[in-house]
């Protein structure tokens, strides 16, 4: 039977009993100490025809001969089909090569002087707001009715601009972020009407809840670059997430967290504790959703 060839970069250090036991049962070909030296043994290797099934990175051998990059990959004659990478992470090794993604610089965008529009201006989505302000974003919000503006600690909401409806948000602004209950009106409100009313280049945030936005139309959007990237924490199919979204490297996928630390939730507690005590002895609330006749 004929064996498989593996090729080494770098050296092993210590494990040389495991080496020794592979090269007995693989061909295993060492790389020369330098990468250009590499690169003409590559070359040699693709006129003999000899091909690598699996390449073991040493550790450190960046140092010497550099990352296993698209030059070093393409380079490699065609057949291979394990990177072994000692270490933790795989930062030198330019796994989007595998998926054929290009290899460019993820530029951001600076958020000062943006417009920012939060759909759904309740207690996170004026949260958001007063951190956006401190980043020099302008505040445009959408609700059912403007909102009223209560006491100092909410003063920073008097430059936030109402518009009555969706579409006037989602034409003006640079980023939406979605803060609204999931209810028969909410789910899919952003479907593909709506996001090709968004500006070209726009970002979309939900971190509500996931069927508000319908994710099949979003992919879509996100595929012909009219929205720029997105960020969530919810999911129309939760726990599933659509494979589209985890393989889009324009889209920030996290837990919904934001309420998970000791501070929060004793607040949390507290305040429902503190309705229901204020409701049994006066029949007020202090955070009412609706009121049952």
């Amino acid at each position: 039977m004929t064996k498989e060839n593996i090729l080494f970069i770098g050296t092993v250090r210590h494990a040389k009993a495991q080496e020794a036991a592979l090269a007995a049962k693989y061909n295993v070909h060492y790389a020369a100490p330098s990468r250009k030296e590499l690169f003409d043994q590559l070359e040699n290797a693709k006129r003999e025809g000899i091909t690598f099934k699996a390449l073991y990175r040493g550790f450190a051998s960046h140092y010497t001969l550099g990352r296993v990059d698209e030059q070093l990959l393409t380079a490699l004659p065609s057949g291979l089909e394990l990177i072994g990478s000692v270490g933790a992470g795989y930062d030198f090794v330019e796994y989007n090569m595998r998926h054929g993604l290009p290899h460019k610089p993820r530029i951001g965008r600076d958020p000062t002087n943006m417009t920012l529009g939060i759909v759904g201006m309740g207690g996170i989505g004026k949260a958001v707001a007063k951190r956006a302000q401190a980043l020099g974003m302008k505040i445009v919000y959408h609700n059912r009715r403007p909102i009223t503006i209560t006491g100092d600690n909410e003063a920073f909401l008097t430059e936030a601009t109402y518009l009555p409806t969706l579409d006037a948000l989602l034409s003006t602004s640079d980023v939406v972020s979605i803060h609204v209950p999931l209810s028969p009106e909410t789910r899919y409100l952003f479907r593909a009407d709506q996001f090709s009313t968004m500006k070209a280049g726009s970002y979309l945030l939900n971190t509500s809840r996931g069927p508000v936005v319908d994710e099949e139309a979003l992919v879509q959007a996100l595929a012909s670059g009219h929205i720029a990237g997105a960020g969530l924490d919810v999911f129309e199919h939760e726990p599933k997430v659509h494979p589209e979204l985890l393989k889009n490297m324009d889209v920030a996928l996290m837990p919904h967290l934001g309420a998970f630390t000791v501070e929060t939730i004793t607040k949390m507690e507290a305040l429902t504790m503190e309705n229901i005590d204020l409701f049994l002895s006066s029949g007020a609330l202090l955070t009412p959703v609706n009121h049952v006749n």
